[in-house]
């Protein structure tokens, strides 16, 4: 039943579509099977779940900071006086290395 459709199976593959949604549109083709059997035919027979490679970037320490500036706004308070309240937050890359050598050291 899955052999006949293999095509059509590999060019939904292709094109990123889930497990999932390839059911749908199987099932709406006329082709009805447990969501597992067209999950284990995707992989073998169609190359779904394929890992992409990521390619790793080693910065020096530090190298990525970052600042988020955040308004909170302006609030009252209990004397009536308005104040505009915001915040700033800091972000700084250290690798694991770095972070427990402060810790510990």
């Amino acid at each position: 039943m899955l052999l006949a459709e293999e095509d059509q199976i590999t060019r939904w593959v292709d094109d990123g579509l889930t497990v999932v949604k390839i059911g749908i549109l199987s099932r709406r083709r006329g082709v009805a099977v447990s969501h597992r059997t067209l999950a284990r035919f995707s992989v073998e027979r169609c190359g779904a779940g394929r890992r992409t490679t990521t390619a790793r970037v080693d910065d020096p320490v530090g190298a990525e900071n970052s600042i988020q500036a955040i308004d909170q706004g302006i609030l009252c308070g209990w004397s009536g006086r308005q104040d505009r309240y915001a915040w700033a937050i800091w972000t700084v890359q250290f690798p694991l290395a770095c972070a427990l050598t402060w810790v510990l050291g």
